[in-house]
């Protein structure tokens, strides 16, 4: 989990340093460069929340799987109680 959230944050500071270069070193007024600005935060922010939602997606496809594969009821009330705390903690 550590890792994704580490690409994603390399991701997001690589695409904000590079449109910062690109935008500061463009021959345009400031109004064109302002709305270029605008559309490619929305553009990111935009994927940003797709990536976001789909491994929110890829987790809980991995904690039905785990709860629906426990045998065991202790276990299945364990990985339940996990999942709930997981769910807390991405909905927070």
């Amino acid at each position: 989990m550590k890792r994704n959230y580490k690409i994603l944050l390399g991701f997001i500071a690589g695409a904000g340093a590079g449109l910062s270069i690109g935008y500061l070193t463009a021959p345009r007024s400031g109004k064109k460069t302002r709305k270029m600005i605008k559309s490619d935060l929305e553009n990111t922010a935009k994927k940003v929340e797709r990536n976001v939602q789909d491994k929110v997606s890829e987790i809980w496809s991995d904690l039905d799987d785990m709860v629906s594969n426990a045998t065991d009821r202790s276990l299945q009330k364990k990985a339940e109680r996990k999942a709930e705390e997981l769910k807390e903690a991405i909905e927070s």
